[in-house]
């Protein structure tokens, strides 16, 4: 249990500096998984194993997305979200784990499960002031909102996330935003409201010489003026 304890010190610190070089990560993730289950069940609660844990698989980031290890990752999102829940101390990684716990569920299927997740994140995060992933959880419950056909929420959600969005002053982000508003305007029908969401999307992408998304948005545009003269003749 010693070991195990100091390998996870050492394990949790490496994840945290090497977050996102999954490369880095690859070489000692099987090690680190294996001594974080073993050290799982002594948890005496909020004590330095909950921490060491919780920045451990916080560190790991979306490693397990990565290595498509779904249920793995959702099993240990699950663990330490729970664990942040309870904690007495703040937790400022709560509202992104909560977030990457929301977009596992979403990429497995349970969409009502990760939408309680995303609105969780919403919440925390704005406690937080957390507004990297308070606008990032608000586009995606937008799109949620959006497939159950709930027009009116998912209007709502997108707005106000393009708001905090720009708030942040993050155009690449805005112009992504504006791509998810245009895409739920023409999925209800409303091709010319999409059709300004896109022009202004366009807008930044050509001043951030940002090709890739702006052939993207070039494409989506000419394809949702052909749907209107269809429906005008």
């Amino acid at each position: 249990t010693y070991v195990d304890l100091t390998l996870l010190m050492l394990y949790s610190r490496y994840f945290v500096e090497n977050t996102g070089d999954y490369a880095a990560i690859f070489r000692c993730f099987d090690n680190a998984l294996a001594a974080m289950e073993r050290l799982w069940p002594r948890r005496a609660g909020g004590g330095l194993l909950d921490t060491l844990l919780v920045n451990a698989v916080s560190g790991l980031g979306n490693y397990f997305e990565f290595r498509g290890l779904w249920e793995e990752g959702l099993r240990w999102l699950k663990r330490i979200v729970e664990l942040q829940r309870s904690a007495t101390q703040p937790q400022t990684n709560l509202p992104l784990n909560l977030q990457q716990l929301g977009m596992m569920l979403l990429h497995l299927g349970r969409n009502a499960e990760a939408r309680q997740a995303l609105a969780e994140a919403e919440i925390v995060s704005e406690q937080m002031q957390n507004a990297d992933v308070l606008a990032a959880c608000l586009v995606e419950s937008a799109k949620l909102a959006s497939a159950t056909g709930e027009i009116i929420e998912a209007k709502r959600l997108v707005a106000r996330g393009i708001k905090v969005t720009e708030m942040l002053g993050k155009p690449e982000n805005v112009a992504a935003a504006l791509q998810v508003s245009a895409m739920i305007e023409a999925q209800h029908g409303s091709l010319a409201e999409a059709s300004k969401q896109l022009e202004r999307a366009i807008q930044i992408q050509r001043s951030l010489n940002d090709r890739p998304n702006l052939i993207l948005s070039l494409l989506e545009l000419a394809s949702q003026r052909a749907q209107a003269l269809d429906i005008a003749s």
